[in-house]
């Protein structure tokens, strides 16, 4: 499970940033301000979802951690 959440953790940053240079293409390079504010609005969706991830996996990780400190 924790592979997973890294796994997953990583492509959602890795689409933010890759939707972030796209969107900078887009404005800079392109001139189309229509396809770079769908490109903004894909990195900011994809940022909330690595936030939402990493948070997840931070209390899972304290979680597992007082689960085994509590037992010993």
């Amino acid at each position: 499970m924790n592979r997973y959440v890294r796994i997953s953790e990583f492509l959602w940053l890795f689409l933010a940033f890759t939707c972030l240079c796209f969107s900078i293409y887009e404005f800079v390079i392109l001139k189309n301000n229509e396809h770079g504010f769908y490109a903004i609005g894909f990195t900011f969706i994809s940022a909330m979802m690595w936030a939402l991830r990493r948070n997840f996996r931070k209390r899972m990780e304290k979680q597992r951690d007082e689960e085994g400190n509590g037992s010993k």
